[in-house]
């Protein structure tokens, strides 16, 4: 990476599976990129599928997801010096207890700084429409409630009360003391020009997000 000017931008998983993909990320680590915000949204196949990010997250088919396959991808990023938050949707149909369990799991073994927002049918969406016709809706939904951290719709697996405490863990378990520190020490390590961007965010996320004892 170049000494001087560094800067954090969007990208992709699937930039890393693709040979044209790895220049691009090559030349732009060597203009001073270091921070990639990436969009994993889920690491179910079944829900990437339904929610038309399979390709995205460098698949093709649901039944060929390939976890092994997303943490070397990530590592990619992480040999040019790109440090990765990856931000995951809570409440898909598919969603299981296990889907969460699994995404903690892969945030752990690739040390990535996790963002969590519940699912949110956005009016004008052909999601919303479809939850409208299917009666999904909770009542009394209110403009504010469609910000990403408030539940709007009912889900065919959990209670509300259930899918917001999977959503509410998430942030608690991934940001326990010990995994703050081994993401902040791996930083330092991998990405150094990141690490006041990694520090900042996780001290706004603590004070944002979790609860006060």
């Amino acid at each position: 990476m170049r000494a001087g000017r560094h800067w954090a931008g969007a990208s992709t998983i699937a930039m890393a599976a693709q040979k044209r993909g790895r220049k691009v990320l090559e030349a732009a680590a060597e203009s001073g990129y270091c921070f990639a915000f990436i969009g994993f949204e889920t690491l179910s196949g079944d829900s990437a599928q339904s929610a038309g990010v399979l390709g995205k997250l460098g698949h093709s088919r649901p039944e060929t997801f390939d976890l092994k396959k997303m943490e070397e991808l990530v590592k990619v990023y992480y040999d040019l010096g790109v440090y990765v938050m990856g931000y995951f949707i809570i409440g898909f149909d598919e969603d299981t207890a296990e889907t969460y369990k699994r995404i903690i799991d892969f945030c752990d073994r690739t040390m990535i700084l996790p963002m969590f927002t519940l699912l949110a049918p956005m009016p004008g969406t052909q999601l919303y429409e479809e939850y409208s016709r299917q009666g999904r809706f909770r009542r009394n939904i209110e403009w504010d409630d469609f910000g990403c951290d408030s539940l709007t719709f009912k889900h065919p697996r959990f209670s509300a009360p259930k899918l917001e405490r999977h959503y509410n863990e998430l942030w608690e378990q991934t940001y326990t003391p010990d995994r703050l520190v081994a993401r902040l020490d791996f930083v330092r390590k991998v990405s150094p020009p990141s690490f006041n961007i990694a520090y900042e965010t996780q001290l706004n996320i603590m004070r944002a997000f979790l609860p006060r004892g």
